[in-house]
């Protein structure tokens, strides 16, 4: 008798199970409204290897470069190191190497000159001082050379020192012209910098009343090490001075990436999405499901009761090329649908899906703003609570009992600044010249720095486009 009360307990048992089973595969059967997705819009040039191209070094022969190599400096030389290591790290990324030399113009040197570029000669001109081009630091004319071969590698080392008629009028359209048709080819330019040792005169620092001054009593001054092309080319270069010289980087060293697009990827086509963006594993709703379905779109499937926060999380490395300006704003388009009916044989045969008239109800922030190392939150439904004081939670704002489908396509929508803040502490303006070199400073900072920065970032936000980074949908039941 005891054995087939077992047998019986145990068939009971067994067909509750099929039948429990089946209930919750019907009750996640998908009844989805009808919607189209937005497409992806990410065109940026992945980081992997390709043919190699040409590369192009350019010295700046300005008389303000000498203290870099002047020998009766007794510090360590990174200048000195660096620009012997080019030749080297230009071989690694290209087929040929080609060496220049600019000021006021940019002409062609031979490799045994540019070797030069470490010895005080070079910014002299011993040979034909009458005629030594070393009196300007014309950036632009370096930039201008990138039309030479549009698939090349371009490395120019200078003081980045730039006078201020040089950043404004015809001088900045000149500029600009080149940098439009570099990032027009889907090209971006990354900045290193590196503060170095010092003996020499800096030329060039304007005064009050418009004239100049010169100033000999620093011992340190950054250089820097402008490349345009490829970002892969321009992080191999990144990398391996990184290696070399700064695996503990503190503030002898910076770096930056002006690109006309952040983003590296979409997270939807490469199904960087999981539950956990949404929900940690300690913290799932009852009768969750998540998939993707509809090309790529991941769904979140679950019940609720009112008192729950829906927060997605993005890691901003998963979605922002290293070393770029990030982005300071996201856009959210999302639509909100509910159904008195809760069950799909009845949504489907009824068509009881509503589109809710609601503007943007979602909000997003982050815990570091402009920061790439952090995360975006979404705050999902967070504006559906308009009075926090009455409604503690959101979802406080639905209606209890009811099915509901939320689609949420998430945008980078304006590019960042951290470019520009990565290099304040290194820079000085035209107003602020006379004050600084009154303060007889031994590290000397880099004139018109950050005001070049954002020219920079100016023509490559021009050509920004709002990028769409993740699309995901929640289909929901609200408890009673």
């Amino acid at each position: 008798m005891k054995i087939k009360n077992i047998n019986n307990l145990f068939i009971n048992f067994l067909i509750f199970s099929i039948l429990f089973s089946f209930t919750y595969l019907q009750s996640k059967e998908l009844c989805i409204p009808d919607f189209e997705l937005d497409t992806p819009t990410v065109n940026v040039t992945p980081l992997i290897d390709a043919d190699k191209n040409p590369v192009y070094v350019l010295f700046d022969g300005s008389l303000s470069m000498k203290g870099f190599v002047n020998p009766s400096n007794q510090d360590t030389n990174l200048y000195v190191e660096v620009i012997d290591d080019l030749q080297q790290i230009a071989e690694t990324i290209g087929n040929e190497t080609h060496y220049l030399r600019f000021g006021r113009f940019v002409k062609s040197i031979t490799e045994s000159e540019a070797a030069r570029a470490t010895d005080p000669s070079f910014y002299t001109c011993p040979h034909n001082p009458a005629n030594c081009d070393n009196q300007e630091t014309r950036l632009d004319e370096a930039i201008k050379t990138t039309q030479l071969n549009k698939d090349a590698t371009y490395i120019i080392v200078t003081d980045l020192f730039i006078e201020n008629k040089n950043l404004i009028g015809g001088k900045l359209h000149q500029l600009k012209k080149p940098l439009n048709k570099v990032l027009d080819d889907g090209k971006s330019i990354g900045i290193v910098g590196i503060m170095n040792s010092f003996n020499g005169t800096i030329y060039g620092i304007p005064i009050s009343g418009g004239g100049v001054a010169t100033y000999s009593r620093a011992n340190k001054r950054p250089f820097y090490i402008m490349i345009i092309g490829d970002q892969k080319n321009i992080h191999k270069v990144k990398t391996k001075l990184e290696k070399q010289y700064f695996t503990n980087k503190g503030d002898e060293y910076k770096f930056s990436l002006i690109t006309s697009n952040p983003i590296i990827q979409n997270l939807n086509i490469n199904k960087k999405i999981n539950g956990n963006n949404l929900f940690k594993s300690n913290n799932q709703p009852s009768e969750f499901k998540f998939e993707y379905i509809k090309s790529k779109l991941p769904l979140y499937q679950f019940n609720t009761n009112q008192k729950r926060h829906l927060t997605f999380t993005i890691k901003k490395p998963e979605i922002l090329v290293p070393g770029s300006s990030g982005i300071s704003n996201y856009e959210i388009k999302e639509i909100l649908w509910n159904s008195s009916e809760v069950k799909c044989k009845k949504i489907n045969s009824d068509k009881t899906w509503k589109k809710a008239k609601l503007d943007t109800i979602s909000t997003w922030s982050e815990k570091i703003p402009g920061g790439l190392y952090d995360e975006v939150t979404i705050g999902l439904l967070k504006e559906l609570n308009v009075d926090s004081k009455k409604k503690k939670y959101p979802l406080q704002k639905l209606w209890r009992g009811f099915r509901y489908f939320h689609l949420v396509n998430i945008y980078a929508d304006k590019p960042g600044n951290i470019s520009e803040d990565t290099f304040k502490d290194w820079s000085i303006t035209k107003a602020q010249a006379q004050k600084f070199i009154e303060e007889d400073p031994v590290a000397f900072k880099t004139l018109n720095l950050v005001k070049l920065v954002k020219v920079l970032n100016d023509v490559a936000n021009e050509r920004f486009k709002p990028t769409l980074i993740a699309s995901i949908a929640l289909d929901f039941k609200l408890t009673k």
